[in-house]
């Protein structure tokens, strides 16, 4: 499909955020034997036709670590299949429910397995119960026997990547324990030069990349976009989004499934062009989902239950952790961006996740969960008493339960009320935990910007970074939800499904149809206001960036690939301090961050001043001082810590740095002093740790080529006015 331009229906705006399971692996076709990689000038035309399932299958296996990884995890994965569907079995014919209060096994005369056990669950004819169970049974039996199969298609093709991987690449499973991913994209285009994989053109690592994520790139950009309402159509009721990986399975089998043809790797014509055929086939998966939803809802309550209950029980407070959901995993991942960088990137901002969420404790709720504990640790310390005294006493019954069933009661409400008991003495800075929350996830919107105090931006920031517990309710309550939310409406966004589908597609000879915002099209979409060389129309655009920052993070991440013309602009642009490129950072923290507090972030801070001689604003500096210590942690690390493209010192500067670039400065004066300072805070940091640690533990970085890998370190610090973009609104919209 040739590329073309998006109107941008405002009437389908919805921000919605779906998900996608896992792609299935196709046939392997490395059946054959190869010969060693060797610096030979002959070529082998080993083409595959196949080339989006045989890059999937080389990133799962570097993913999953080697063939017996694999191996163990699937034979492990099917077992533990196989015992739920049998344990369900048990549970729901073979234990009489009723028959645990029976006066034999109270008066304890009796075998509990004798009076629990039905050894005849069939007999006395068929009921609907039965029927139901039987069902129940027979569709996750059948599932379990296609997990068998795939399991051999599985091994199958995990040792032909194994030779592949071994013969063509170099790596061993235990040197695949160490390597990184772009160092394995780079091997494989290497070895394009001797083995012709792909025989149109030569392969470079976005064209890897791109075929691995063909299809979650468009929907990265459906989401990013807007296109998708994924709320349930109660009027009346506040719309609130649902992404559940039911709602994942469904929207992969209704579009990205369907969208592409496997053989051309292009959008099929047929199904752009027809709005009622999809239509159609989200009505009819509602009806599929609305049947099987009964059998899912009793899998996954039996699945929780024998996950779940034993750390439960002894860690009650887990109820009460938190962690980013889908939804908000979807909303943060960049083009491109693999799965395990983008995991990487969420666990790296867990920690900063739950100070900002600390920033806001309910003093009536701390209160109230204190009385409990005191109340509860009471009653604890009685029964303790009373079983130092005599431990025959836990045996006896109280209000007829044992002594120790109330001990395990208190216990549990002990830790759920210590769970939301907050100590005094932590600091008020939302501005500043948000920041740090930034600097890992690249992503804020505009209307949080300076408002990180406010409820509103709690609020949604609480809808991403949720309470597992609340997360399995919502996973429970979207199998009864999804039918109908497939049903009304899903329906009534497809023409503007079709639409992103067929205005943002461009045809990459060798590679097929692709998302062009994945393609980092800046002709077409780009933002000068990101440092774009063109400023596309806002219908054409990426909200927030996404796509200039996606471009950042791919250069960032495979060093050796070789951007085009217009991506080596915008980086060239952004690593030219003074240059007429793009806008310089705006820190949009005024009275919320006084400045004495950038002492405290930043003991090494230079606070200099502007050109015209006046002293930098004292949001700026607590804002920079804030970024050069997260940055100078980061660096620490080093990616083995963080696993991001931005884990080291620069490059989380300026990714932090871009992201806060989403508003006009109030000066140019004070964009050049910002970035002096930024740029100032950071190299002291990083002498100072040359000090601390040695300078010894520290390599010398490699030459870079300053127009495809410019110093990421003052990507985002080019200063001029918004203005002189070719733009005249300095407030204009940035999203």
């Amino acid at each position: 499909m040739r590329p073309g331009r998006s109107d941008g229906d405002a009437e389908f705006a919805y921000d919605a955020l779906p998900s996608l399971p896992e792609a299935e692996d196709g046939p392997g076709e490395w059946d054959a034997p190869q010969p060693l990689l060797s610096n030979e000038e002959s070529t082998e035309w080993d083409a595959i036709p196949n080339l989006d399932d045989f890059f999937r299958r080389i990133y799962k296996y570097y993913e999953e670590k080697g063939f017996q990884v694999i191996l163990v995890s699937r034979v492990l994965n099917l077992l533990a299949l196989g015992f739920t569907v049998a344990f369900s079995a048990v549970l729901l014919l073979f234990v009489r429910w009723d028959a645990l209060r029976a006066s034999c096994i109270l008066d304890d005369i009796c075998d509990i397995s004798e009076a629990v056990i039905n050894r005849h669950p069939l007999a006395g004819g068929l009921t609907l119960w039965k029927a139901l169970c039987l069902t129940y049974l027979a569709i996750f039996g059948a599932y379990w026997l296609y997990n068998l199969v795939h399991l051999a298609v599985d091994l199958r093709e995990a040792a032909n990547i194994r030779h592949f991987m071994r013969n063509r690449l170099g790596l061993s499973e235990h040197q695949l324990r160490c390597v990184s991913w772009p160092e394995v994209a780079r091997r494989i285009v290497e070895a394009q030069k001797t083995t012709r994989l792909c025989i149109v053109r030569d392969l470079t690592e976005a064209d890897v990349v791109a075929r691995i994520m063909r299809k979650e790139n468009y929907l990265i950009g459906l989401l990013n976009r807007g296109v998708l309402a994924l709320h349930v159509p109660v009027p009346g009721l506040r719309k609130r989004l649902m992404l559940t990986k039911t709602l994942e399975w469904n929207l992969h089998w209704c579009v990205l499934d369907a969208m592409l043809d496997d053989k051309s790797f292009t959008i099929r014509e047929s199904f752009v062009a027809d709005v009622a055929g999809l239509q159609r086939r989200f009505r009819r998966m509602a009806v599929v989902n609305l049947v099987l939803a009964p059998f899912l809802l009793a899998f996954l309550l039996i699945y929780f239950f024998m996950r779940n209950a034993e750390r439960l029980y002894h860690q009650p407070s887990a109820a009460g952790a938190r962690r980013w959901s889908p939804l908000a995993a979807w909303r943060l991942r960049e083009f491109n961006e693999l799965p395990h960088y983008t995991a990487h990137r969420l666990n790296a901002s867990h920690k900063a996740a739950e100070r900002y969420i600390a920033q806001f404790p309910s003093a009536a709720l701390n209160h109230a969960a204190r009385f409990v504990a005191f109340v509860a640790g009471s009653f604890a310390a009685l029964l303790l008493f009373a079983a130092l005294v005599d431990d025959v006493l836990l045996e006896r019954h109280l209000f007829g339960r044992t002594i120790v069933w109330w001990g395990a009661v208190l216990g549990v409400v002990l830790a759920v009320s210590r769970a939301f008991i907050v100590e005094a003495g932590m600091a008020c800075e939302p501005e500043l935990a948000l920041l740090e929350v930034v600097a890992h996830t690249h992503w804020l919107p505009r209307h949080w910007r300076g408002r990180a105090h406010t409820r509103e931006v709690q609020g949604q920031f609480e809808q991403l970074f949720q309470y597992k517990a609340l997360m399995f309710v919502e996973e429970l309550a979207s199998v009864v939800l999804t039918p109908f939310v497939l049903y009304v409406s899903l329906p009534k966004c497809v023409p503007a499904i079709l639409a992103f589908v067929r205005d943002f597609t461009l045809h990459v000879d060798g590679v097929g149809d692709i998302c062009s915002l994945a393609a980092f099209d800046l002709q077409r979409h780009g933002n000068a206001k990101y440092g774009a060389p063109v400023q596309a129309p806002k219908a054409a655009r990426s909200r927030q960036g996404k796509m200039e920052k996606s471009l950042l993070s791919f250069a960032a991440t495979y060093p050796t690939w070789e951007p085009d013309a217009a991506a080596k602009q915008l980086l060239a642009t952004l690593a030219a301090p003074g240059s007429a490129g793009a806008p310089g950072p705006h820190f949009p923290y005024t009275s919320h961050v006084p400045e004495a507090r950038s002492a405290r972030l930043g003991p090494h801070l230079f606070l200099g001043p502007s050109r015209s001689g006046a002293p930098a604003a004292p949001y700026a500096a607590a804002a920079v001082s804030s970024l050069a210590r997260l940055a100078a942690r980061a660096g620490g690390g080093g990616s083995a810590l963080y696993g991001s493209i931005f884990a080291s010192a620069d490059l989380a500067l300026g990714a932090s740095a871009l992201e806060l670039a989403a508003s006009p400065a109030v000066n140019a004066e004070e964009r050049v002093a910002t970035g002096q300072l930024l740029l100032q805070s950071f190299y002291e940091e990083r002498e100072r740790q040359l000090r601390l640690h040695g300078a010894h533990h520290v390599a010398d970085p490699p030459r870079r080529d300053p127009l495809r890998d410019p110093p990421a370190s003052e990507l985002a610090f080019v200063m001029r006015d918004p203005a002189s973009a070719g733009g005249s609104d300095a407030t204009a919209d940035w999203i």
